[in-house]
């Protein structure tokens, strides 16, 4: 009996410590909860700040942050698709879909985690998947898009509505419907010149060519060619060449120079006189100055067309890996064309995006290498992972 209470008596006083713990431990979560919740606060105005700023790698930092101090469930899904879209934009698509899975899990609703879904899935080979997805977002949530939802998606299915327009009718009618309409708004609209950079290389080139197109002056008589009429190329949707800027502006040159000579008949009438101006045609030395000039302002317009698709890829909303591979893509075409210096710059700017990619560091080895820089080359071949045999050879027997 004595014995029993012996025990009773103890477990009370047990009991007693426990709930002073326990109330110990809440008084100072209570003190310490002003602060948590200001530095939830700060860490959350520095993550749309760094959002606002493109800093993705810094959202991410902040990100981890926040999630030390709140639970996964507890933060806004705003601050997810955050996390989902730099990941996206760093070129770390997986992880990029796991966020967007916990977006989802707690706001299914959320148009722009479906929109950089279907994003990732496209550029995972998967585009049936992502169809699938912009499929459903059209059709159940087209009310909740805002004009850059719409802009973005028919930025990257108009392209698969071109190229299988009986399967999109057939299998995505939301997406038929949905470029169909804007396509014809487009066409009773105003034409402006946009503001914004283009969301595709397609587009980029575009633009580009356009501006060439625009750079020739119309009305004029066009020079007679010293040649053989040859038959007119059609242009390729990947946009104009090197080639083609230094042509066009060589005949805009040429037709410069054809609509001086118009506006001084006294001089025409002195030349027609003359004997070897008879036949019509330019002196050697007058045709060697209009040719310099020609290759002089091709130069020009070569660089600035250089500036123009650099500055053009880096200020799209891609990521950093799509950027470098479409700096690569011009890298390539200025080299097919032996302009090596345009080349080079576009690859130093990947490099400068990524250090490391494997690709930038082989294309700039051959450039370099074909351009007489033996050692420079020897150098990023060495820094590229995977071993390259056919570029060893070729810098053995340089």
């Amino acid at each position: 009996m004595i014995y029993t209470a012996y025990i009773c008596k103890g477990d009370g006083r047990m009991g007693k410590s426990k709930r002073i713990q326990k109330k110990i431990k809440e008084n100072r979560e209570e003190k310490s909860r002003p602060e948590k919740e200001k530095k939830i606060t700060e860490l959350e105005q520095q993550l749309r700040l760094h959002m606002e700023a493109e800093e993705y790698a810094e959202v991410l930092d902040s990100l981890a942050e926040l999630v030390q101090l709140v639970k996964t469930n507890e933060i806004k899904p705003e601050f997810l698709y955050d996390g989902a879209y730099s990941y996206f934009m760093l070129g770390d698509y997986e992880r990029a879909s796991r966020w967007v899975d916990n977006v989802l899990s707690f706001d299914a609703g959320n148009i722009p985690a479906r929109i950089l879904l279907a994003r990732i899935c496209i550029l995972e080979d998967r585009v049936d998947d992502g169809l699938a997805i912009f499929e459903y977002v059209l059709k159940n949530g087209k009310e909740q898009l805002t004009d850059a939802n719409r802009e973005e998606i028919e930025d990257i299915v108009s392209y698969y509505v071109r190229r299988d327009e009986d399967k999109i009718h057939k299998q995505y009618p939301s997406i038929a419907a949905f470029v169909g309409k804007q396509g014809s708004e487009e066409n009773t609209a105003p034409k402006e010149t946009p503001s914004e950079p283009q969301s595709s290389a397609r587009d980029i080139l575009k633009a580009l060519k356009n501006k060439i197109e625009a750079a020739k002056t119309p009305e004029q008589p066009k020079s007679v060619p010293e040649t053989s009429p040859q038959p007119e190329t059609k242009p390729t949707e990947s946009g104009s060449s090197a080639r083609e800027i230094l042509q066009a502006l060589r005949e805009k040159v040429l037709n410069g120079s054809a609509n001086k000579s118009e506006q001084k008949p006294a001089e025409t009438a002195k030349e027609q006189s003359a004997p070897q101006a008879s036949q019509g045609k330019p002196s050697s030395a007058q045709e060697q100055r209009q040719m310099n000039e020609a290759a002089s302002a091709g130069s020009n317009a070569i660089a600035e067309g250089v500036q123009e698709k650099k500055q053009a890829v880096l200020s799209q909303r891609i990521s950093l890996s799509d950027k470098v591979r479409l700096l690569n893509a011009f890298a390539g075409g200025y080299y097919y064309q032996g302009d090596l210096a345009a080349a080079k710059e576009l690859l130093t700017e990947a490099l400068n995006i990524d250090s490391s990619d494997m690709t930038t560091l082989t294309n700039m080895t051959w450039v370099l290498l074909e351009s007489g820089e033996k050692e420079k080359a020897a150098e990023f071949a060495t820094q590229a992972r995977v071993t390259d045999f056919g570029l060893i050879r070729m810098l053995r027997e340089s």
